[in-house]
């Protein structure tokens, strides 16, 4: 059987090198240097291990334990909402029991709870006989516009995809979430003389505001949890 409790310290340490290395979505270095500790440990659990380079957000990191199809998939990511520096204001340390810090619960925890079950099983070599892959995104907290074709890929060649996104607060899974909707405004102004001319001007800021409002009235609290709208302005004078 293995104790988890005796392992607590290493996780712990390993956490505290995830979250002091600070990884907002926009920081590529930032999130690079948590996907080489990434990688680093799901090498030293004998995983093959793949490096997805991309150009403007972190490198993806795709760790295989066995080969082929049907396989287990984790989902984790590495990026944060957080700024460079919040470490100052939040360092990471206990408080009655507790371990705060930026990203620690969304989701560089995740991450090590992933790590430590695998260890787990490698250490009791009880590896399922299905195929395990860890893929760890950059970009989740900006809507994983870099990641989401590779995690579709690989959610088509899974029987089973975990997300180790935070539980809820009394410890059950979440098996569902709220969508993303994107919405992309046109808006078209006249332009006139502000002296002679004036009622003859259209304000494309005045339109969209009248837009931003009929989009917002979308959110319907009576069918759950509203999606998180985000709107894109683009100058179309």
């Amino acid at each position: 059987m293995y104790n988890f409790t005796e392992h607590t310290p290493s996780m712990v340490a390993l956490l505290k090198q995830l979250v002091e290395a600070e990884s907002p979505s926009t920081d590529k270095a930032g999130v690079d240097r948590v996907g080489a500790l990434v990688a680093r440990e799901c090498r030293r659990l004998g995983a093959g291990v793949k490096l997805h380079p991309q150009t403007t957000v972190g490198d993806l990191v795709e760790a295989h334990w066995g080969e082929g199809r049907d396989s287990i998939l984790l989902l984790a990511h590495m990026d944060t909402v957080h700024p460079i520096g919040m470490l100052e204001r939040m360092p990471f340390r206990e408080i009655d029991g507790h371990i705060v810090g930026p990203g620690v619960e969304d989701m560089k925890g995740g991450i090590v709870v992933a790590l430590a079950a695998i260890s787990a099983l490698v250490e009791m070599h009880q590896v399922p006989v299905r195929p395990v892959t860890a893929f760890f995104t950059s970009d989740e907290e900006i809507g994983s516009p870099a990641s989401r074709p590779l995690i579709e890929a690989l959610a088509r060649q899974s029987a089973l995809v975990l997300v180790l996104e935070p539980a809820m607060p009394d410890g059950a899974v979440k098996t569902w979430r709220k969508g993303v909707g994107d919405f992309v405004v046109k808006v078209h102004g006249r332009a006139a003389h502000a002296g002679s001319d004036h009622q003859l001007g259209r304000n494309a800021i005045e339109e969209l505001a009248r837009q931003i409002l009929v989009i917002q009235k979308l959110t319907d609290y009576d069918k759950g949890p509203p999606s998180t709208w985000a709107l894109f302005a683009r100058d179309c004078n």
